[in-house]
């Protein structure tokens, strides 16, 4: 039986967030978004308690503010997620920097499926065999 992957979308209201979204929708991602301009951790937070998703996209703006924070919020055991910086072009010293920092992956449009499905696939399940490990180690 194959799970449903459920996704958050954090960002300022762009483009290329429309046209992952709709990547997304095509490879049966569930997506919640939220837009907006300095998107703040506690609502970051409270998106994530609401949702549980498996993936959080992440704009580069929001990442770079919040990065901390953010991979804080990854490794709590019962909503441990993956997150994935979205950059506005593809670019090797971001893609390096936002790694270095934690996160999971950097994607850049165009968003085609033959390179998102294996990211987003990946990831999600990462994200669900972490959850299943400490869900054996610590009881909720």
């Amino acid at each position: 039986m194959e799970r449903q992957i459920l996704a958050v979308l954090i960002h300022e209201s762009t483009e290329s967030f429309r046209m992952l979204e709709g990547a997304l929708h095509d490879l049966s991602v569930e997506t919640y978004s939220v837009e907006g301009h300095r998107t703040t951790i506690s609502l970051i937070a409270r998106l994530i308690e609401r949702h549980d998703p498996l993936l959080v996209f992440v704009d580069q703006p929001t990442w770079e503010e919040s990065h901390a924070e953010i991979i804080h919020l990854a490794g709590a055991a019962h909503h441990s997620f993956n997150a994935i910086v979205v950059g506005s072009l593809p670019d090797i010293d971001l893609q390096a920097s936002v790694l270095a920092q934690g996160a999971y992956h950097f994607v850049a449009p165009p968003f085609s499926h033959e390179k998102l499905a294996p990211v987003v696939h990946q990831a999600a399940g990462d994200a669900w065999d972490r959850r299943e490990a400490l869900a054996h180690v610590s009881p909720r």
